[in-house]
């Protein structure tokens, strides 16, 4: 505590997902009302407390503990989904591949492929949900625990179900996926469960897993030619990272914005932030009289002003590319300068 304010006594820690997300009845609601809680003791081992609901919606204390060295489990990941579904997905675009996977399953969930949803959260704020925009396009996979859906989802229609079935129970699961030349194989522990035709494009392979479901993924090898993915965040995320008050902002629904929703600040200045990884970055916005000189900083850098002022609208299109940077994460900060701020999308590649 008598270095407490001292900055070189301090570590910026960053390390994989810092809560384990158990399927448990005491935490069904995740961590909620405020985030975790901790200290790291003498021997290097993290203890941490943290509030959550049960399904009856009483309030639950919760303690976890763990060896603050060892932050990753020792193969495979998990992802967990508590008061609404949750989304993960590979940084590659692949065409045809093959899959092969071990996991174990509380619940739903959907492998996905040939996806090119953009990402975002329903509203800028917290507890917010994924945005209908960004659940996947592309094919699916869906498991229940005794059942089995193949799906398919075009950008503005709602999803289709090409098949389905049942399948013996189980919680842990060994999957055979593959997509090649425009028709798809799966086999479920071993059990054909179906081939036929599909639809397919380039896009992210991922998972969906359902609310109130947890996966933990043992095994995951995708085979395939992979190129890098552009991955598209639209405006909420950017209205979210920058802390911003709604009251302040106009959500605009309108066809000049790339996937028809945007956002305008209500007078000068403003300032959105987009916390994103990739080495290049595209801004995308509309132009039109209301608007003005928008400034434009990478990791707290100028990268580029730009002018979105024109005498009559013009639809969302490209204004500024960066790149050459290294892969990883950064900050990518819009300011308005003049004019009122329009937020739509960035490309992250």
């Amino acid at each position: 505590l008598a270095d407490a304010m001292r900055p070189e006594a301090w570590e910026l820690w960053q390390h994989g997902s810092a809560w384990h997300g158990a399927p448990v009845a005491h935490e069904a609601a995740g961590i909620w009302g405020q985030t975790l809680s901790g200290f790291v003791d003498a021997q290097r081992r993290w203890h941490v407390m943290f509030p959550s609901k049960d399904a009856d919606d009483f309030g639950t204390i919760n303690l976890a503990s763990r060896d603050w060295d060892a932050p990753y489990v020792p193969q495979g990941w998990q992802l967990s989904a508590h008061q609404a579904p949750a989304l993960a997905l590979l940084r590659e675009w692949y065409g045809d591949f093959s899959l092969e996977a071990e996991f174990a399953l509380e619940g739903s969930v959907c492998f996905f492929w040939g996806n090119t949803a953009p990402l975002c959260p329903h509203a800028p704020r917290s507890d917010a949900m994924i945005h209908p925009l960004a659940m996947p396009r592309g094919g699916g996979l869906r498991l229940r625990r005794d059942g089995w859906e193949v799906i398919h989802r075009a950008d503005g229609e709602a999803e289709r179900v090409l098949a389905a079935g049942s399948c013996p129970a189980a919680s842990c699961r060994t999957l055979q996926l593959a997509v090649q030349d425009g028709r798809a194989s799966m086999a479920l522990d071993g059990m054909t469960l179906w081939a036929g035709a599909v639809e397919t494009g380039a896009g992210t392979l991922g998972a969906l897993v359902e609310r109130s479901s947890w996966l933990a993924m043992r095994r995951f090898v995708v085979e395939g030619a992979a190129r890098p993915a552009t991955l598209t965040w639209l405006y909420q995320e950017a209205l979210l990272g920058a802390g911003q008050d709604m009251r302040n902002w106009e959500e605009v629904a309108s066809p000049l914005f790339r996937y028809g929703v945007g956002a305008v600040h209500s007078g000068a200045g403003g300032r959105a932030k987009w916390n994103v990884a990739g080495g290049e970055f595209t801004l995308w916005a509309p132009k039109g009289p209301d608007y003005g000189t928008v400034e434009v900083l990478v990791d707290g850098r100028l990268a580029g002003c730009v002018v979105l002022y024109a005498p009559s609208v013009a639809p969302s299109a490209p204004v500024l590319d960066v790149a050459g940077l290294s892969e990883g994460r950064h900050a990518v900060v819009v300011r308005g300068i003049t004019g009122r701020l329009v937020v739509d999308s960035l490309d992250a590649r």
